[in-house]
């Protein structure tokens, strides 16, 4: 009777985790779009940023930990740096909303884009505040440092030009660096990868092809993006 009840809840899991992540035709297979958040009750340690999320399933959309995409990770950010994180979010979420149509939905104050799943139980997501990215306004602020290029809809012609340009070199420059891995881990990084770093001479593998890393049966690191 245990095994049986364990199957259905597994079921039901699997079953919520398909609606909530349905994909449109435009968003790629690692990317689950958007959503609004309602609350956002603490800041962790690593900046996760723990929040409920409404339209989601309660059992996955409550105190789910979100981690803010392209910036670079640290054992501990300050307190002062997670308390502007919570207030700032905070400060949105209550403002009272400036009169608008009617007839048209009022724009989230806190939106997640770019959801993608993390190596841990956490989303990977750009923090959007009242439209403004918060992880660029965490750099501009000196709090954080970005590790890669965040993504978005308002690249001019000569900003995607130079985007696809420092990608095609960071391709080349990784081609010939090779990528490694942790020999019992299952994702592989460009060598400059600040997790590849952390690994010692002893307990990683190299492979001299992206190919390579690949057919060992090994992810991306969502990080670098190998």
């Amino acid at each position: 009777m245990a095994g049986r009840m364990c199957w259905i809840i597994l079921a039901g899991l699997c079953l919520a985790g398909s609606t909530v992540f349905s994909e449109s035709k435009n968003v790629s297979a690692s990317d689950y779009g958007r959503a609004a958040v309602q609350t956002v009750i603490r800041v962790d340690a690593q900046c996760r940023i723990y929040c409920d999320i409404p339209d989601w399933p309660a059992i996955i959309g409550r105190e789910m930990p979100v981690q803010i995409r392209g910036l670079e990770p640290q054992q501990d950010f300050d307190l002062s740096v997670r308390q502007y994180i919570l207030d700032t979010l905070n400060a949105a979420l209550q403002k009272k909303p400036a009169q608008s149509d009617p007839n048209q939905p009022a724009a989230p104050k806190v939106l997640l884009k770019h959801i993608q799943r993390g190596q841990s139980f956490c989303l990977v997501a750009d923090v959007e505040v009242k439209g403004q990215d918060l992880g660029q306004m965490l750099v501009e602020k000196g709090y954080a440092k970005r590790l890669i290029v965040p993504k978005t809809s308002a690249l001019s012609e000569g900003q995607a030009q130079s985007k696809d340009s420092a990608v095609q070199t960071s391709s080349q420059e990784a081609q010939k660096e090779g990528y490694v891995a942790a020999k019992n881990g299952k994702v592989f990084h460009k060598p400059t990868c600040p997790h590849a770093r952390r690994m010692k001479d002893n307990t990683k593998v190299t492979f001299s092809t992206r190919e390579d890393a690949v057919a060992s049966g090994r992810r991306p690191c969502l990080t670098c993006n190998p």
